[in-house]
């Protein structure tokens, strides 16, 4: 990866070809192509889709569904169009026509029954006991004027065109809850296991997100993939990402996917760091002070030890010990709790304590050494005796250490100075080799090759040379839609976890780094509503600026309930598009401000808008 070339978000596949709806069966994929008709590919080359089949009626095709054998296209004009798949996915035949008095625009099904949107933006059920002709049951008047229709969970959720959702008992047809202005590309997904009920999509930003159901079917976000300050860590296990959610359940997220919709699991332990060693996961409740070990070659993954402990934990390391056992660190706030664990069955030899530590803010096993980085300092320890750790010296820093690792002989670490790298004589950084100067905090760094990603907080994703003429250099740098904290690499993907979402790029190799290919450019100005909102760490503002304002200036200022103006949040020449502009609760002078409601005001040339938000602390 000597020149990688600019990420993006992986999500879709270029078929050539413009469609409404979707649907798919195996390997197969039906399109709903407006006057085009419906479209067959076939998806056994994931790279380069194969169209198979094009069906000329129905004549102007909004969806499409499969239920049983049978593929339901509709047809807003001409009705409902039935195929049978059954013998011959890639070639679908003709079965029936069916006109109702009703035009359809969408349609899903639960059990034998199907739920269409109208044209006039109500709901109609039909009888689909014999799926090759549906009967007419009745027509419902929805709350809202009623856009598509999506099935999960057993339940009907059906859209207007602002993306409100009217959640629906499949039997009864009880409106259960309303979901307000979700700005979803894909339809909520119901998902349920032994720790709760969870509604998930992927937003119009492509993140996933998540909202933990109560019993009234009130909903709270997870931060995240929703509320992203509880998360911690993430770490990968083939395809799996497991992801840190705070006092949420752990969040397994399918990080292959192919297409928008998020496949998740999750775990009931509730951690804010961990560890991925071979097979083994290890987790670090701040929640109940306890640390899981779990194997997650097992499916589902397994439980196979919990070791208490007393503060708040920080950081997990972990490395082989000299005595053929794992040597694992707990780093708390003030102090190191050192376990050397039994490489069969992950039981306790023995426990050291380091306590002679302040400001703790993460650390490092390699080998026969320890590394804790407390405050503006490095300090080492050798633990060849894993119960008898031994100060072996400490180093200044320029600043506080976010992140250590060590390659060959030499020992990176990243902070609110940059990053820097050591060449090393024994455990010692003896020799400062090269470093990056950033007036940000660097919070997390993946090597890869020559380039080094990092995780930048509010300043994005950064990726450096390593190997310029002039040292380490910085090379691109990408806005993600918030803080970002964490970073990996595995094979052609990169994979960043941020206070907004867990975001998945793609690294292409052509050698240079493009402009990103420019999006549709808005028709007319508008302000959206934060998101999130509340928010208690950082939030993004959205303004569409239209080609009629290029050059002009655009101003975003933020006041308080009283008025009084806080920051400016930006004042520059606008550039046409969607732009996005995060604020992180802070004044013009850099603190921190208190909970409650703000005003933001949004100026662009002779246009003023404003909108409320929510700061919670």
């Amino acid at each position: 990866m000597k020149n990688p070339s600019r990420p993006f978000v992986t999500a879709e596949s270029d078929l050539e070809t413009s469609f409404l709806d979707a649907d798919y069966r195996s390997l197969y994929l039906y399109l709903a192509c407006g006057f085009e008709g419906v479209k067959v590919f076939y998806l056994g080359m994931r790279e380069n889709p194969v169209l198979e089949s094009e069906l000329e009626e129905p004549a102007h095709t909004v969806a499409v569904w499969i239920h049983d054998e049978y593929l339901y296209a509709i047809d807003d004009y001409n009705g409902l169009f039935i195929y049978d798949i059954s013998e011959n996915p890639a070639d679908p035949q003709f079965i029936n026509k069916k006109l109702f008095v009703d035009q359809l625009k969408d349609i899903v099904t639960v059990g034998d029954t199907a739920y269409c949107a109208n044209t006039d933006g109500g709901l109609v059920l039909l009888d689909l006991n014999n799926p090759t002709d549906p009967e007419f049951i009745a027509r419902y008047e929805t709350e809202t004027e009623i856009n598509t229709v999506e099935e999960s969970g057993g339940y009907v959720f059906a859209s207007d065109v602002f993306g409100n959702y009217e959640v629906y008992h499949p039997d009864s047809l009880d409106l259960v809850t309303y979901l307000d202005r979700l700005t979803m590309r894909t339809a909520p997904e119901i998902i349920e296991d032994i720790s709760g009920k969870y509604l998930a999509a992927v937003d119009t930003g492509s993140v996933a997100r998540v909202f933990r159901l109560k019993s009234d079917w009130n909903r709270l976000e997870l931060m995240g993939i929703g509320r992203g300050d509880q998360l911690g860590d993430f770490a990968l296990e083939d395809n799996t990402a497991f992801i840190a959610a705070g006092a949420d359940p752990l969040i397994m997220l399918n990080a292959r996917i192919n297409g928008y919709r998020p496949k998740l699991r999750f775990y009931p332990a509730r951690v804010q760091h961990l560890l991925k060693k071979d097979s083994l996961l290890f987790m670090a409740d701040n929640n109940n002070y306890q640390l899981w070990i779990s194997q997650i070659n097992s499916s589902p993954i397994s439980t196979i030890g919990l070791i208490p402990y007393n503060k708040e934990a920080v950081a997990i390391s972990s490395d082989d010990a000299s005595n053929g056992n794992i040597n694992l660190a707990l780093f708390l706030k003030n102090q190191v709790i050192l376990h050397n664990l039994n490489q069969d069955n992950m039981q306790v030899n023995s426990t050291a304590a380091i306590s002679e530590l302040d400001n703790l803010t993460t650390g490092l096993i390699s080998g026969d050494y320890l590394y804790a980085a407390n405050g503006d300092l490095l300090t080492i320890y050798i633990i060849s005796d894993p119960a008898m750790p031994i100060f072996r010296g400490e180093y200044d820093w320029p600043g506080e250490i976010r992140s250590i690792q060590i390659i060959a002989d030499r020992i990176y670490t990243s902070g609110d100075f940059g990053l820097r790298v050591h060449e090393l004589q024994g455990p010692e950084p003896w020799v400062l080799e090269d470093s990056f100067e950033f007036e940000g905090t660097i919070e997390n760094f993946v090597i890869d090759g020559n380039n080094i990603f990092c995780a930048a907080g509010e300043d994005g994703l950064l990726i450096v040379d390593a190997d310029s003429e002039n040292g380490i250099e910085l090379v691109e740098s990408y806005h993600t839609p918030g803080y970002a904290r964490a970073i990996e690499i595995s094979d052609s993907s990169l994979f960043v976890l941020d206070s907004y979402g867990f975001l998945i790029y793609n690294l292409s190799y052509s050698g240079e780094f493009p402009q990103p290919e420019a999006g549709p450019v808005p028709r007319r100005f508008e302000l959206s509503q934060n998101y999130p909102n509340p928010f208690n760490q950082s939030t993004l503002i959205a303004v569409d600026i239209p080609t009629s304002a290029d050059q002009m200036r655009i101003e975003i200022d933020i006041f308080n309930i009283l008025g009084q103006k806080v920051r400016n949040l930006t004042n520059e020449t606008a550039t046409p598009g969607r732009r996005l502009y995060r604020w992180n609760g802070r004044n013009d002078d850099g603190d921190d401000l208190p909970g409650g409601i703000y005003l933001y005001r949004c100026r662009l040339g002779g246009i003023e808008e404003s909108r409320k938000m929510l700061l919670l602390k």
